[in-house]
């Protein structure tokens, strides 16, 4: 039971640490105005959540795997708009659950010296988890958004994309839990009542990370990518596949 009460304590007090991150791509407007790429993106994410409790340390391996198919528009000007949406699955101790996380971003190239090109990019995505503890009847619900601030140089020459830099990252959100209470009513009849066990703000602001990504064209239209990112107890690496038209 104590294990359990910390699960909770952990979920409910995640102000210290981030929770996922979101693939970033290059940080400059890789598409001219009127371009499209469709790409596909699988996300491996894992965070670490510390939390002290009845004389001991406890150490959270939060796990979140995405597949976020995206779009990507070239608006012009250096300008590029980015739009996705797919499913996520979280797990730790047992908790588990699907969601489908969204996101929007916009890129801008500021400069272009040779192969170099230097830009930012800027998205903010969402995702919703909720789920039984196991051997409980406790529910948990986490709802949360996320912005990261790019920025950075990309590298490209015969097909190939390097590309990296700091980003800033922000996240708030909440987390509940509750179990639900079974009764008869006055009547007689069954009744449901849902009764919290407390819920919490969940907020980090200007934590600052960084990542680092290439990209390979395979043909004209086709390419194929990797990408990592770092962030205090968090770590992520990304596969994608795009397809430019």
């Amino acid at each position: 039971m104590k294990r359990v009460l910390l699960i909770v304590i952990g979920v409910l007090f995640l102000t210290q640490s981030v929770l996922a991150l979101t693939p970033i791509g290059p940080p400059t407007a890789t598409l001219e105005e009127g371009k499209y790429e469709l790409g596909f993106n699988y996300l491996l994410s894992e965070m670490y959540v510390h939390e002290f409790g009845f004389g001991k340390h406890y150490v959270f391996d939060f796990d979140v795997t995405s597949y976020l198919p995206r779009i990507n528009v070239g608006l012009g000007s250096g300008w590029q708009f980015s739009a996705g949406l797919g499913v996520s699955k979280l797990d730790t101790e047992g908790f588990h659950d699907s969601s489908s996380p969204g996101v929007l971003g916009l890129k801008k190239t500021f400069s272009q010296q040779g192969d170099i090109s230097w830009g930012a990019a800027y998205q903010v995505s969402w995702s919703y988890f909720s789920d039984s503890i196991p051997g409980t009847i406790i529910d948990l619900d986490l709802d949360y958004y996320e912005m990261q601030l790019a920025i950075g140089p990309t590298y490209k020459k015969d097909g190939l994309s390097l590309y990296g830099g700091p980003f800033l990252h922000m996240l708030e959100g909440k987390c509940e839990a509750s179990y639900e209470r079974h009764y008869e009513d006055k009547y007689g009849d069954p009744a449901i009542e849902r009764i919290s066990l407390g819920s919490s703000g969940i907020e980090q602001k200007l934590n600052i990370g960084g990542f680092a990504g290439l990209i390979v064209d395979l043909t004209e239209n086709i390419n194929l990518g990797v990408e990592a990112q770092f962030v205090e107890d968090a770590e992520a690496i990304v596969f994608r596949i795009g397809y430019r038209f």
